[in-house]
């Protein structure tokens, strides 16, 4: 039979197999490099990925963290606001009716009627100074001891920067006994048209007229002020901002000022005051001055005595305060430190959008036989005090610390503490009030209706 030709011979098979295994073996080795070198571009797109995932989750873990604190800070923001509304809502209008019902006693019987008056006048205030007290923002006392001086007439005079400084007060005065319901505010006339002016209306404080135009005719109303209210209802604390207006307000105009008159003055530029303003304060020291004759500037008292004229001959040229009226005692300096000189503002006290912090009080007590009694040795004494506040906050700002001259010696600091069952019990007390004036009304309206 004859050999099939599509047969291979023997070492033809061979050679055809041996081929066959080396395409084989070479197309294994190519796949296991594939297989590897796709090995190691896995690895290093999974370890890349891993890195990317690890720092995408730290930062979304930052951005969340900060995202959550950023919304609790705006809802918290939103809830003390809403609440600082209803304090509102359910305080001043019950105040004013409370004083409108009123209104018959101070007629009949005033010592009554103001006794009271006092008393919910200190309960508004508390209102405010829990404002500022539930957000943490606190006063710390510094200097001088101010508890020896809770019961006498004092002026109290301090630097403004900014709406912050007032509430603030009101809480640290709002812990000591017996001051609000005596105390007596001199502040712009354009609080009188605010809420809390209204308070401040029924308890006889004083709106200064603002502006240059009006600077005389203000210091004769508070003349007439403190002769008809303050010696009358026998107040106790005087508070007044001999700058006039706010640090960022006034800070440029102060200092031009100063420029043109550093040689009177005896310095060109205040950084963290301006320079005070002379006309309440003279007229104030002019009103309440302990018993002794005060001599009109304007006169010339050498030239009567050349000509043989008894300078105190006028009577309107003097006057003497009888030994039964009261008189001004001290004057206390409260110099309002904030942290870094970043004040807080209302809107940071009504929101509580800021980190809680302390406000510092420094204090000093005068005597007023410490200040001089002739107009230009006063406002050369006052632009001293002022100077001298600059200097303070300035070592305050740089250090964290006053000066270790300044005050008493005592420089140990003494936070105010409130006393929160009174804030509950306060709330309470206008909520319930509110209530039963609604309830008033209502039933007065079903009747008309």
């Amino acid at each position: 039979m004859a050999p099939d030709i599509f047969e291979p011979p023997e070492a033809f098979a061979d050679e055809i197999t041996l081929l066959l295994e080396n395409e084989k073996q070479d197309e294994i080795t190519t796949r296991k490099a594939n297989k590897e070198s796709q090995g190691i571009f896995f690895t290093g797109c999974t370890n890349f990925v891993e890195i990317v995932n690890l720092n995408l989750t730290a930062m979304d873990q930052m951005c969340c963290s900060g995202l959550l604190y950023s919304s609790y800070v705006f809802c918290r923001g939103i809830l003390k606001t809403i609440w600082v509304i209803a304090n509102n809502l359910y305080c001043f209008p019950t105040h004013t009716l409370w004083m409108l019902t009123l209104f018959p006693l101070k007629k009949c019987k005033p010592s009554m009627y103001w006794k009271i008056e006092g008393l919910i006048y200190h309960w508004m205030i508390s209102m405010v100074g829990c404002w500022s007290w539930v957000s943490g923002y606190n006063v710390v006392e510094v200097g001088d001891d101010v508890t020896r001086i809770l019961d006498q007439t004092v002026l109290v005079i301090a630097n403004h920067q900014s709406t912050a400084d007032v509430p603030l007060m009101m809480g640290c005065f709002n812990a000591k006994e017996g001051v609000l319901p005596n105390l007596m505010w001199i502040m712009d006339s354009v609080f009188k048209y605010t809420n809390f002016g209204i308070v401040s209306y029924f308890h006889d404080d004083f709106f200064i007229l603002s502006g240059p135009e009006n600077r005389e005719r203000g210091v004769q109303l508070l003349r007439r002020h403190l002769e008809k209210v303050y010696k009358t209802l026998n107040r106790k604390w005087l508070i007044l901002f001999p700058e006039g207006g706010f640090l960022h307000k006034r800070r440029e105009a102060s200092n031009r000022y100063l420029e043109k008159n550093a040689e009177l003055i005896g310095f060109s530029e205040l950084r963290n005051v301006t320079l005070p303003r002379v006309g309440a304060m003279e007229a104030i020291i002019e009103s309440l001055a302990p018993p002794a004759v005060h001599l009109d500037s304007t006169l010339d008292y050498n030239s009567a005595a050349e000509e043989g004229v008894d300078p105190l001959s006028n009577l309107s040229n003097h006057v003497i305060i009888p030994p039964d009226e009261p008189c001004l005692k001290y004057i206390l300096d409260i110099t309002i430190a904030y942290p870094s000189g970043k004040p807080l503002s209302l809107l940071d006290i009504v929101t509580g959008s800021k980190e809680p912090r302390d406000t510092f009080f420094l204090y000093k007590i005068y005597d007023t036989k410490q200040i001089p009694s002739d107009t230009e040795g006063m406002k050369k004494w006052l632009y001293n005090l002022f100077k001298q506040k600059d200097d303070v906050l300035q070592h305050f700002y740089n250090t964290g610390k006053f000066p270790v001259e300044m005050g008493d010696g005592n420089l140990l600091r003494r936070p105010v503490q409130q006393d929160n069952l009174k804030f509950v019990i306060l709330h309470c007390t206008f909520i319930v009030s509110t209530y039963m004036h609604y309830c008033i009304f209502s039933y007065l309206y079903s009747l008309l209706w």
